[in-house]
């Protein structure tokens, strides 16, 4: 009942953004009270179950676990996240003449729908409705994409609908082959497109059916989770959209569209008897998405974009993670977590930068920690989260790719290891460049003194969690219960 109070809240906050005589100011509060209220009521249905005191729940429709449970929390957080950093973000902007009033509601109507559309994805236990949820967040999301209507913005715009689109219509084809496959164990025309019932009986279907379905499914979502390469809509789609946007984008998108993979990995695992076969797929692609992302880093000139493809290294990341088996789980579901926290910080702060130095450009913007303190500090300590640095989690997780990793796949393990050495090479080059070089006479020379807001508020808390979040787990506090969380997915 609290889920549908959920779906009823961003409905409701979507819908009254399109009232008559709503000025910027309103729009802006209804869209932080809508976060917030979305997080609370999400929070009391989904915690207990996350944390193991009460059982999650199944329908024919909907599918609630402790893994979905998790992402769907880190869900709302992030929107709740991003309306607060919104408030500041869009007044800056509208302050400036940039967005008119229509702006301003477009994106109040268009992030609640965004949000509700990866919310059914999680929760989808009808893979029709899951395959309906994951194309919604590319409709829900392209006119932000293409929001500032530049030509350079309407480019990544179609780039992001055609490619985002085509591979979830590969998807679509991968499901429907899978669905045979189940009408072939026995299942019913409707049943077979239950994923708790194709999971019954995937020790029954046809191997090199459901091996054929899994080759779909991999290059469909492996499109919108970002994988090498398909990744090709993912810089230029991130780097154009507004900054708390593009947070959640790479912080949370992705994770979505990966947990939808992998509750289909589970049952072609289930099919073949073990996990060995698509892990391959995994590690494979996830060692190329690490290394080709880290040439990439090394070059970069734009540090929107240059988070954009750190977003592709750690989609790599969590790929060979996942590759690993039930250890590298756990890592997964570590580094799912940190890297959400660590990179909505960074976008946020890049928001922070652009709107203060008016470009992305790493030769137009220097000695950010004088001339903006606050931002440079939070943007510092978020980039040393995000390359692994402790207490940072995901030092955690990247100990476990390589401990693990040379102990499964050495050469894998290895190549991993430098393609994540040379990304945190780069990005340090390019932070420091930013932080501390001297201003330059073609940049902008506005040196006034920086005044908190609440997006630095923000940025704060999220360091924050991650930071508790970080020593929980390397203290070995918090490894039972995320492998509890992890093994709640992939039970073989």
């Amino acid at each position: 009942m609290t889920f549908f109070l959920s779906v009823g809240i961003l409905l409701i906050g979507s819908a009254v953004c399109l009232l008559p005589n709503m000025h910027g100011r309103m729009l802006r509060a209804i869209g932080l009270i809508t976060s917030i209220i979305t997080l609370v009521t999400m929070t009391w249905m989904l915690g207990p179950v996350l944390v193991g005191l009460t059982e999650g729940w199944q329908t024919s429709w909907w599918d609630v676990t402790p893994f979905a449970s998790l992402v769907a929390l880190l869900v709302v957080w992030l929107y709740a996240c991003a309306m607060g950093v919104s408030f500041h973000y869009l007044a800056v902007e509208e302050r400036k003449e940039i967005l008119s009033l229509r702006h301003m509601r477009l994106y109040m109507v268009s992030v609640p729908l965004f949000v509700l559309s990866m919310l059914v994805a999680i929760f989808a236990n009808n893979v029709g409705l899951l395959w309906v949820g994951l194309e919604a967040t590319t409709l829900s999301t392209t006119l932000l994409v293409s929001f500032y209507g530049k030509k350079s913005s309407m480019e990544a715009a179609w780039k992001y609908i055609v490619l985002c689109s085509t591979g979830i219509a590969l998807g679509l084809f991968g499901i429907l082959v899978l669905g045979y496959a189940g009408a072939g164990a026995g299942l019913h025309e409707a049943e077979a497109f239950r994923m708790n019932l194709l999971q019954d009986v995937a020790g029954t279907m046809n191997p090199g059916i459901v091996m054929w379905a899994f080759v779909f499914l991999f290059i469909g979502f492996g499109t919108k989770i970002g994988f090498v390469p398909m990744h090709t809509w993912l810089p230029d789609a991130h780097s154009k959209t507004p900054a708390p946007v593009s947070a959640m984008l790479s912080g949370i998108l992705l994770n979505v569209a990966f947990f939808t993979l992998l509750r289909f990995k589970v049952i072609v695992d289930g099919t073949l008897g073990n996990p060995d076969w698509t892990n391959q797929f995994f590690l494979f692609f996830g060692l190329f998405s690490i290394l080709l992302a880290a040439f990439i880093l090394l070059i970069q000139r734009n540090y929107k974009r240059m988070l954009a493809y750190h977003s592709v290294e750690h989609m790599g990341i969590m790929g060979v993670l996942v590759g690993l088996g039930p250890v590298g789980m756990v890592g997964f579901t570590i580094h799912m977590i940190g890297h959400a926290l660590a990179k909505s910080t960074l976008f946020f702060g890049a928001g922070e930068l652009l709107q203060r130095f008016e470009s992305t450009k790493f030769y137009l913007v220097h000695d950010v920690m004088r001339r903006a303190p606050r931002t440079g500090f939070l943007f510092l300590i978020a980039a040393l989260f995000l390359i692994g640095v402790p207490p940072s989690g995901l030092f955690l997780s990247e100990y476990i790719l390589v401990g693990e990793g040379l102990t499964r796949s050495p050469v894998i393990a290895l190549l991993a290891l430098l393609g994540i050495t040379m990304a945190g090479l780069g990005l340090s080059r390019h932070l420091f460049e930013l932080l501390y070089s001297p201003v330059v006479p073609e940049e902008k020379q506005d040196a006034s003194v920086e005044t908190g807001n609440l997006a630095h508020t923000v940025m704060t808390v999220q360091l924050g969690a991650a930071l508790v979040f970080g020593i929980w787990m390397l203290s070995g506090a918090g490894w039972e219960m995320v492998s509890q969380i992890a093994k709640s997915l992939t039970p073989l």
